[in-house]
């Protein structure tokens, strides 16, 4: 065996190990962003579930108004004689809750819309864990396929 074809071996070898450390590199990277992402997501759904709670207090004061409203129907009956002013109130009290059904309302929309951005940024990790997929998925095959070309220069096939 010729002294060359040592020192070409070695070469070979050596930028190998060169291309598996950078694939191991880009590997751990990749698993990183994907801890990232983990942590974001998790983030996200504290502050939905913070949210939730809110809406559940939001809830919680509507039945307040339906109780409040219930009581003034009982006292509208009992003073027939004030029946006008007694609905002018309960009339008022309807614009109120229609307006915080209102500010329920843009609530939903605002959640909505940031469940739509999640979803959104969730298909762009998914489609770039999918092409990186592919892409270490080229390496290996060229990996394997440069391994078998050492392996027949080795052999002396080539």
């Amino acid at each position: 065996m010729p002294a060359n074809d040592n020192n070409d071996l070695a070469v070979q070898v050596a930028e190998l190990r060169s291309d598996v450390r950078h694939v191991q590199s880009d590997v751990t990277d990749i698993k990183g962003e994907i801890r990232l992402v983990n942590q974001r997501l998790d983030a996200t759904t504290q502050r939905l579930d913070a949210m939730n709670q809110r809406l559940d207090g939001t809830n919680h004061r509507v039945d307040l108004l339906g109780l409040q409203l219930k009581e003034q129907s009982e006292r509208v009956d009992e003073r027939f004689k004030k029946v006008d002013q007694q609905f002018d109130k309960v009339d008022q009290q309807f614009d109120k809750v229609d307006q915080q059904f209102e500010k329920v309302d843009r609530q939903f929309a605002r959640v909505d819309e940031r469940f739509e951005k999640l979803q959104g940024r969730v298909d762009e990790v998914k489609d770039s864990l999918a092409s990186a997929k592919l892409w270490a998925l080229g390496l290996y095959v060229a990996l394997a396929g440069s391994l078998l070309y050492v392996l027949a220069r080795g052999f002396k096939w080539i």
